[in-house]
């Protein structure tokens, strides 16, 4: 235990059809009372899921989720035009890390860019902050003092440590040097 409130919930696969399935809306409201540090609710597929997980955002809760899309701007329009998520909610969004499978006959994956969603003008706006070169190595492109940091959580300098953890992290699996 590292001092995080964990609980772990199941909910009925999204295939499943019940007279009274127990839903990730249904279960994001109940663990609402609960106040857990992070919510990982797994694989965000339809409109009730997007709204499960943008509800468990704007009520200060950090998520880590997966989403199929092309880009980052596919996932943004997909929430915003086809499952009616406010734009105003895009912005409890952090980053957005997409990854990209080489060969879709093997399950590897490696990450091709990291984009902080930000407010322009009110507005949420994708910014790159690491993007793949041409040689497969993750280039960082905004600078550390242009990154907004939410919530007054953490200072430049441990967003940056955070922010290198996690694409080392992801480099080692790539080569398959770590776990996971």
């Amino acid at each position: 235990d590292r001092g995080f409130h964990q609980m772990k919930i199941r909910v009925d696969p999204f295939e499943r059809t019940n007279e009274a399935p127990r839903t990730k809306g249904v279960e994001i409201i109940k663990i609402l009372h609960r106040s857990p540090d992070l919510v990982v609710l797994s694989e965000i597929q339809s409109e009730e899921h997007s709204h499960a997980f943008f509800h468990a955002l704007s009520s200060g809760i950090k998520g880590l989720q997966t989403f199929h899309a092309g880009s980052p701007e596919q996932a943004i329009r997909r929430w915003v035009e086809v499952h009616g998520i406010p734009e105003q909610s895009l912005l409890d969004l952090g980053l957005i890390v997409q990854m990209k499978r080489p060969d879709r006959l093997k399950p590897m994956r490696f990450v091709s860019r990291i984009c902080e969603v930000a407010s322009e003008n009110g507005e949420a706006r994708l910014r790159d902050v690491y993007v793949r070169d041409r040689e497969s190595k993750l280039e960082r492109i905004l600078p550390w003092e242009r990154i907004e940091l939410r919530g007054g959580e953490a200072s430049p300098v441990e967003f940056r440590r955070r922010t290198e953890v996690l694409v080392s992290g992801l480099s080692l699996r790539r080569r398959g040097g770590g776990r996971g």
